[in-house]
């Protein structure tokens, strides 16, 4: 018969001979998800109802249920019903825990969160058994004074390792999985704005069912969407228009997205960034690692051969935009990072190249008028020319005036790019000087990031170390765990910035040969191609130029 729960929140059989048992118990049960709640799975209450009807029959008094809807990568501390049943543990309400399963105390690769749990409990003198696999419990009282049995912890340690093994095995097979179906062109995750699901059907129309009775989909073009997605590159390659321009001119016109929401510019950049829309795909490009300590979530990014890239023709679904197109929309996004918007659009030839000697500050384009009267017949003149102005002296004239006509500016990187060409020796020595170019700053503090990093897992055996010897408090312990996450976590930030800064930097950079390549056809582009070509041809070669007084100095986009 079972029992009701008294307003003391204690489960109380009405069989009086429960009174008399030693065992009060705490019942643990967890689910890792809402979905996996429901009454049709191994619910919580399924859980709740199978380990009650236990501990009536082994006549134990129930203290109280707790329970989780969360991974079992959490430690305790780091989950709302484990957190309440640990502080109920420490003011010694219990003296054993009940868990439906064992692996409820947890699923990571390496078992820890289980093992933790153990720990405490075994620290606080409280025996932990589950239907599963059932112990035979020593007397609480005598528990107390020797929680240690090598025997029970060894088979305990063992039965952790087999649950988190067979979830390692699970993943990885899942893993496998998807990356399988991607090879295959298989688009796994939900389809982008300007696709859909669509069930796909047999040569008679008939939809595809599966044996486990799902439907069978694929990925096609949503019509009504596709016309918006060529937009956004349109307007972004050949308007000019920003992210954020596009962005309120669709919210202004009424554009609905998908989930009929307002757009943001983060969506616009997805769908810029986005290799799905010319017909390929890219998988395995980041990876996600849960921390069984901390409970944190580390991302980062695969090394590229790590990548699945799956080129156009082999993919399932239908390019919407050109390769071409999808090109000119990352040229124009990485001169805008480098050079902004506003230069890469405006007429200014050199506009957001040059740089202030002086002050170090970025000179701005400005347009010169000047008047001239002939003295000979008083006729005067008025002209227009374009210039670059130090932008520092511009807004605050507190520097030294530092101005340059774009004529002579032009014809400096023109002449400059003459001598490369036509002096083999001097290209040679140029390119030669390039090898000398030591380690950066960025590099030597990601190398000496990583070497930290590379000790993170040494320092937290040693806390574990000192936890276990009883060198360290419980609360000590964990504070320190937190402290270590904390900093791992820092770190891995950073070092992820900084790779993404020297990748940047590497995009910049030309090849030798490509440099080589460009100098010998510079003069075509200056004889036959209009201001666009023009600009984007000096862009893909020169990082910034220098102008001082009396020198102007160019830098290119190639390792000196």
């Amino acid at each position: 018969m079972l029992g009701t729960y008294d307003h003391h929140a204690t489960y109380v059989n009405e069989d009086s001979g429960l009174q008399k048992s030693k065992f009060i118990v705490a019942v643990y049960i967890r689910v890792s998800g809402e979905s996996q709640a429901e009454k049709d799975k191994v619910s919580l209450d399924i859980q709740k109802k199978d380990s009650l009807n236990y501990a009536n029959k082994q006549c134990w008094r129930v203290f109280k249920v707790y329970e989780d809807v969360l991974t079992g990568y959490l430690d305790f501390e780091n989950r709302i019903g484990g957190k309440e049943l640990l502080d109920d543990a420490r003011q010694g309400k219990f003296n054993l825990v009940l868990l439906w399963d064992s692996d409820r105390t947890g699923r990571d690769p390496e078992a820890l969160a289980a093992k933790l749990f153990r720990h405490y409990m075994r620290e606080l003198g409280i025996q932990v058994t589950s239907l599963d696999q059932p112990l035979i419990l020593k007397d609480p009282d005598e528990y107390k004074y020797d929680p240690y049995d090598e025997g029970q912890i060894f088979m305990e340690t063992i039965h952790d390792l087999q649950s988190a093994t067979t979830v390692s095995k699970f993943r990885r097979r899942s893993m496998e999985s998807k990356q399988e179906r991607a090879r295959g062109g298989k688009m796994l995750n939900t389809p982008p704005y300007g696709y859909k699901l669509e069930p796909l059907r047999d040569e008679n129309g008939n939809i595809i069912i599966k044996k486990d009775g799902r439907i069978v989909y694929k990925r096609v073009v949503q019509e009504k969407e596709k016309p918006i997605v060529l937009r956004i590159y349109h307007e972004y390659v050949f308007k000019g228009k920003s992210m954020n321009g596009i962005r309120d001119q669709l919210n202004a016109e009424g554009v609905p997205t998908r989930k009929g929401r307002h757009w943001e510019r983060a969506m616009v950049a997805r769908i810029l960034k986005n290799p799905v829309y010319f017909g390929a795909l890219i998988y395995n490009k980041y990876f996600r690692r849960k921390n069984a300590l901390t409970g944190t979530t580390k991302m980062g990014k695969n090394p590229f051969e790590k990548w699945i890239v799956v080129p156009p023709g082999q993919t399932e679904h239908e390019a919407i935009i050109k390769k071409d197109l999808f090109d000119k929309a990352q040229e124009v996004r990485k001169a805008k990072l480098r050079l902004g918007s506003v230069a890469v659009y405006n007429d200014f030839l050199l506009s957001g190249l040059s740089k202030c000697e002086i002050c170090g500050s970025k000179m701005y384009r400005t347009k010169v008028k000047t008047t001239y009267t002939r003295k000979s017949d008083g006729v005067t003149t008025k002209s227009q020319s374009n210039g670059y102005i130090c932008g520092r002296w511009q807004r605050f004239r507190d520097t030294e005036r530092n101005y340059i006509s774009e004529s002579e500016l032009k014809s400096a990187v023109i002449n400059d790019l003459k001598r490369l060409k036509d002096n083999p020796d001097v290209l040679k020595g140029f390119l030669a000087e390039s090898d000398k170019k030591k380690v950066d700053d960025i590099s030597s503090r990601l190398e000496f990031l990583r070497s930290n990093l590379s000790k993170i897992d040494s320092r937290y055996s040693r806390l574990r170390r000192a936890y276990e010897y009883g060198s360290l408090s419980m609360t000590k312990f964990n504070d320190a765990v937190d402290e270590l996450g904390h900093e791992e976590g820092v770190m891995r930030e950073q070092v992820v910035k900084l790779e993404s800064q020297i990748k940047d930097e590497q995009r910049r950079e030309l090849t030798r040969e490509d440099f080589k390549q460009a100098i010998n056809r510079f003069e075509e582009i200056f004889l036959k191609g209009d201001i666009a070509d023009q600009k984007a041809f000096l862009r893909s070669l020169i990082q910034e130029i220098v102008v001082g007084n009396k020198k102007i100095t160019i830098n290119y986009l190639i390792s000196r």
